[in-house]
């Protein structure tokens, strides 16, 4: 179900409306979870639902023509407060929370009366990046919360918070949103041109709609297209090993690099699906599901088994990017075992 066009975190509503209705809801909530997953968006429409003026906050249901839901959506409501770490630093400045001589920070604005809603909210993204000063700081306000107010911190794991705040804040997990969704809404925002693209790029975005669409940004048209061409005449598939070490280590991060090694395995994973698919017939299911046992007699056992075993031995190559591997090696490795099996000599 989608929540306001947020979709996969249906337990986390029905979560706060409970809370609401109850009259329970916390001074503080750690939202944790992968990135890109929606967590600063659900955090955002939670304040937006809480402030509106028409509609009971338990019903989540936002009108949008309030003073409060138009000021929330433009940002530039006073009683609710972002702040997140400044891209060109590497922790989040204890400024940014209490302030210095030219400035108030954000929680001394958070204690104030609130301008036009019943209450003031305080959204802390990139939680993950305070460092012990700016931690200590937030944590002698969540000690003594302002009354009504609600602080929402933003991260990836509760692990890289303090204990003492972790302690003053409800945990709640988000989880990583299943593959369809990020599929369908990258074809809805316009990052993916096919169906298979969309599928292919949600399959190595680890739930997340931001690492899917970051993928959909890298020029992968050609290097996609090499790749099944080498995959369609297999005896040449080392004159593609080049291109694929190219492919991988012309990128910005470590991180970067990773994806574009998974990127690689999961156009191989496809390909192989589809030969399967093509031995056994358009009108049997899914090779994969059935297993090795259960193929047609009449099928090419070489082949099927051929592209079995190059489908196992590419599953297994993406644990190995955590382990972080000589990537050249592994992409030599990997490629030198894959002709080995398709074009047998």
């Amino acid at each position: 179900m989608s929540w306001l066009g947020l979709e996969g975190h249906d337990l986390v509503v029905e979560r706060f409306r409970r809370a609401i209705k109850q009259g329970r809801l916390a001074h503080a909530y750690l939202f944790v979870g992968p990135p890109g997953v929606g967590k600063r968006r659900f955090a955002f429409l939670l304040a937006k639902s809480l402030f509106c003026s028409k509609h009971p906050a338990e019903e989540l249901r936002p009108c949008g023509g309030c003073q409060n839901c138009v000021l929330v959506e433009g940002g530039t409501h006073p009683d609710l407060l972002l702040v997140s770490k400044p891209e060109d630093k590497s922790e989040f400045p204890v400024q940014l929370l209490i302030g210095d001589r030219s400035e108030a920070g954000v929680l001394r604005a958070l204690s104030m009366k609130p301008a036009l809603a019943s209450r003031r909210i305080l959204i802390i993204d990139d939680a993950d990046f305070l460092n012990p000063e700016s931690a200590n700081a937030l944590l002698k306000t969540l000690e003594e919360p302002p009354v009504g107010a609600i602080i929402f911190l933003i991260g990836t794991s509760a692990a890289k918070q303090l204990p003492t705040i972790r302690s003053r804040c409800q945990i709640v997990n988000f989880q990583p949103l299943r593959t369809e969704i990020v599929a369908r809404k990258l074809l809805e925002l316009g990052y993916a041109g096919s169906t298979q693209e969309a599928e292919s790029f949600a399959a190595v975005s680890g739930g997340s709609l931001a690492r899917a669409i970051e993928i959909s940004q890298l020029e992968t048209g050609e290097i996609r297209d090499a790749l099944r061409q080498a995959l369609a005449h297999p005896r040449g598939l080392l004159s593609f090993l080049p291109t694929a070490t190219e492919f991988v280590e012309n990128s910005a991060s470590t991180a970067e690099a990773k994806l574009r090694s998974r990127l690689l395995f999961e156009w191989t994973l496809d390909y192989c699906k589809e030969r399967l698919a093509e031995i056994w017939g358009k009108g049997n299911s899914s090779p994969i599901a059935k297993g090795a046992d259960d193929f047609p007699a009449t099928s090419n056992r070489l082949k099927e088994e051929a592209w079995l075993e190059a489908w196992a031995l590419t599953l297994e190559m993406e644990p190995y990017l955590e382990r972080n591997v000589n990537r050249s090696t592994l992409l030599q490795a990997w490629i030198q075992r894959l002709q080995e099996l398709l074009e047998p000599p």
